[in-house]
């Protein structure tokens, strides 16, 4: 088991892992959860594959819903039989629903609901309704016709009524589970809902916490259940039970056992030590990055609707030996301290942080223009570095792969509105360019490094050949490498090349030395011009 990392608290890993009826889940047996796990960690799915999962019906599937109905249970209309085992393309199935279909894995529901996977098909609910309806009826079947389990047998020799009733079980755990999840309650299909499902199953137990979570109350020319008793036995619950609101209150979906109010969607929570790292090495986040001193956190994400991974973002200031140039300043300067209004005792540099983070792109245009090179900052990477609270930087190894996606696409996408809303000449590669960032913090497009050579990926060629000793330096081909090794043998060996940049964040690096490390008067005269922080 140790091999796998399930998306789950520890303790419920281990009564899983100890209770017979869910020790052979697929959260502990499938190698190719632990690849989805890592995919879904850092929302690298297509939107197929996110929302999709394509089963082979009788290799994956157990009990297909053909081969029962044959023995006389039913489904309430055709297509709601097709669906139940429909997981083909188009079918718009997610993970979640196979974990439901496949005899009710429970460990794998929790931890899908965990992870946040859900599709806009057929709901999850409704699902777990439909075989929970489809089981019943084979399961009344099986206890009034023995001879019916006999015929059944041939083609499913574990089949007996223990075991159709152990599976409707598990399949009511899923259903609890979802509605107490907040799962919508009325959405249906094919003309019925999760309440006339549960109404004709005789699951009036689910009939109640529907109603209670505020199901839709069936009207006099509404759908009813099929048989008068319960119709009759529908209504009384229905006069019985009044809905609650709000909803009964959501438990976390991290399992901890408070609510989500009082806890992921309270506070930041520490990121488990022992989910898989986000930084591509599929070794847990306390044997990984933990180490090396990466603060990872959770938050409930209420647009995205799921607990969401963050690292704290950091004003990474250029580098000057092992310090920052803003660190370089701090210590021996005091006119940097009152020029940022801060205590020099205190070494509390925060203020100008806040400060230059939220005018930066002012704050770099003034300098630069003071400087004689402001043509140079491309104005689509102003506008993204406008739009976003840090500065892109090469940041490979020193945030997780988590922070690195989501940041690269949040920089993009303002580079996109950008292109969509601003007027400007070029052709979209080029600007692309010029100012989208990869999951690096550096060029999305790398360019050859070899001197007199322009290529650039999207452009010449498809990708760029990195150096195998270094891994730092890029080539459009073996002649380029080749030409320029003379100059890159020395700091290959030392591994001392800088990460590629795009022009624009080298500028901003050269701007702040030539500012800070310097203390030119360019920068306070800057710093006047816009302000300091006790005046904003």
């Amino acid at each position: 088991m140790s091999q796998y990392h399930p998306r789950l608290p520890q303790d419920l890993i281990t009564r899983f892992a100890t209770d017979p009826d869910t020790k052979t889940s697929e959260i502990f047996t499938q190698k190719s959860r632990e690849t989805l796990r890592f995919q879904v960690l850092l929302r690298r799915l297509t939107s197929v594959e996110y929302n999709e999962t394509h089963l082979s019906l009788y290799s994956e599937i157990h009990w297909p819903c053909d081969a029962i109905t044959s023995f006389g249970a039913t489904p309430l209309s055709p297509e709601i039989g097709r669906n139940l085992d429909n997981f083909g393309p188009g079918a718009k199935k997610s993970w979640l629903h196979a974990s439901i279909r496949q005899e009710g894995d429970i460990p794998s529901v929790y931890e899908f609901i965990r992870m946040g996977i859900d599709s806009d098909g057929v709901t999850p609910l409704f699902f777990t309704m439909e075989l929970l309806f489809m089981f019943s009826r084979t399961y009344d079947i099986a206890i009034r016709q023995p001879e019916s389990v006999i015929r059944m047998k041939t083609m499913f020799p574990d089949i007996n009524p223990g075991c159709i009733k152990k599976t409707m079980g598990k399949l009511a755990t899923i259903a609890k589970l979802l509605i107490e999840q907040h799962a919508d309650v009325d959405v249906g299909a094919f003309g019925f809902t999760p309440l006339l499902l549960a109404a004709d199953s005789g699951q009036w137990d689910f009939v109640r916490l529907l109603l209670l979570h505020g199901a839709r109350r069936p009207g006099l020319h509404d759908p009813q259940p099929r048989s008068s008793a319960a119709r009759v036995r529908l209504s009384l619950l229905i006069q019985e039970t009044k809905a609650t609101n709000p909803r009964p209150a959501r438990p976390c979906p991290c399992w901890s056992g408070k609510t989500l109010s009082e806890c992921h969607a309270a506070s930041l929570h520490p990121y488990p030590e022992h989910f898989l790292c986000g930084c591509g090495a599929l070794r847990t986040y306390a044997d990984c990055c933990g180490k090396r001193g990466i603060v990872i956190e959770e938050k409930w994400n209420e647009d995205l609707r799921r607990i969401k991974a963050i690292q704290h973002q950091r004003f990474l200031a250029p580098r000057n030996g092992d310090k920052t140039t803003v660190e370089a300043v701090m210590e021996d300067d005091e006119k940097f301290w009152k020029l940022v209004n801060a205590n020099p005792e205190l070494k509390v540099v925060q203020p100008y942080l806040d400060h230059v983070k939220k005018h930066k792109g002012q704050v770099t245009m003034l300098m630069l223009k003071k400087l004689g090179r402001e043509a140079e900052m491309d104005p689509a990477f102003l506008f993204a570095l406008d739009n976003v609270p840090w500065i892109p930087k090469p940041w490979e190894g020193i945030i997780s792969k988590i922070e690195s996606y989501d940041s690269m696409r949040e920089w993009n996408a303002h580079v996109d509105r950008y292109i969509a809303t601003i007027p400007d000449p070029r052709p979209r590669i080029e600007i692309e360019i010029q100012s989208k960032i990869g999951p690096h913090g550096g060029p999305l497009y790398r360019f050859c490094e070899a001197k007199g050579c322009n290529k650039v990926e999207g452009r010449e060629l498809e990708k760029m050949q990195g150096c195998a000793g270094c891994h730092l330096v890029f080539y459009c081909s073996r002649e380029c490498q080749k030409r320029d090794w003379k100059e890159h043998k020395t700091e290959c060996k030392a591994k001392t090349h800088r990460p590629q940049q795009l022009h624009s964040q080298w500028l901003l690096d050269w701007c702040a030395s030539e500012t800070l490390f310097r203390r030119d008067p360019v920068f306070q005269e800057t710093y006047d011009a816009v302000g300091s922080p006790t005046r904003l």
